[in-house]
């Protein structure tokens, strides 16, 4: 009776332990993240919690796994190696061109870098822009650095806010270009309902990445009653589970 309790056992274990690695895989994905910004992430989740599910970067209780803050530079590798050419097609502002951020300056304009060295904002003579790196994610779980950035655009007519949610393959090296690619934004405008707009990136990664035609949905701020995460930031080499 021994002998064939350990049988079952033996026989069993392997395909328990299979369905609990999927089960870890399908919350952290090929690599955990690890998140530059815990407020912002935070928030993007509450924003979106359904794409943030199905990508396996929260849970259903909406908690989110976290590495530890990255180490490095990225507000420089933004500014000097991110495209922006993800704004090229947007008609809400007026669109500074350039191969780099760095090469939308004009005699007018001035950079600055944030002192956690996570992003950067420019002040154009008509707008101001800010990029922000929240997390480096395995957004489509190949094995591989994603940057999953928020840009916001602040126009200096009419008061108008848009914040676009961004992935950018991150760069093999230090001259390496990268190009973004808008999966949300929200457009804010005076005391009016922010206006979410969805895009599918379904193929992002691929080859022949395309965009499909915008979903757009209106939300309000604040329908979700939520804890905001731990403002201090998590030494790397260490995996939490944070709740929001």
């Amino acid at each position: 009776m021994q002998r064939l309790g350990a049988f079952v056992l033996s026989a069993c274990l392997p395909a328990c332990l299979a369905v609990l690695l999927s089960g870890c895989s399908l919350f952290m994905g090929s690599k955990t993240p690890q998140v530059a910004d815990n407020k912002e992430y935070a928030k993007l989740i509450r924003l979106l919690p359904g794409q943030m599910q199905k990508q396996g970067l929260a849970d259903a209780s909406l908690a989110y796994a976290d590495a530890g803050s990255p180490s490095g530079d990225y507000a420089t590798r933004m500014f000097r190696q991110l495209s922006p050419d993800f704004l090229f097609g947007e008609k809400a502002h007026e669109v500074y061109l350039g191969d780099t951020f760095h090469a939308t300056l004009t005699p007018m304009s001035h950079e600055y870098m944030d002192k956690d060295r996570r992003g950067f904002y420019i002040s154009h003579p008509s707008q101001k822009l800010s990029m922000r790196l929240l997390a480096r994610v395995d957004w489509n779980q190949d094995g591989q650095w994603d940057w999953l950035m928020l840009c916001t655009v602040e126009t200096f007519k009419g008061s108008r806010v848009r914040s676009y949610y961004v992935l950018a393959p991150e760069p093999q090296n230090s001259k390496e270009m990268t190009h973004g690619v808008i999966f949300a934004s929200v457009t804010e405008r005076g005391l009016a309902k922010p206006q979410i707009e969805l895009r599918d990136i379904s193929d992002y990664g691929t080859i022949e990445e395309g965009m499909a035609p915008t979903e757009v949905t209106d939300a309000l701020p604040g329908e979700r009653s939520v804890t905001e995460p731990p403002s201090k930031q998590t030494e790397q080499g260490g995996i939490q589970e944070r709740e929001i």
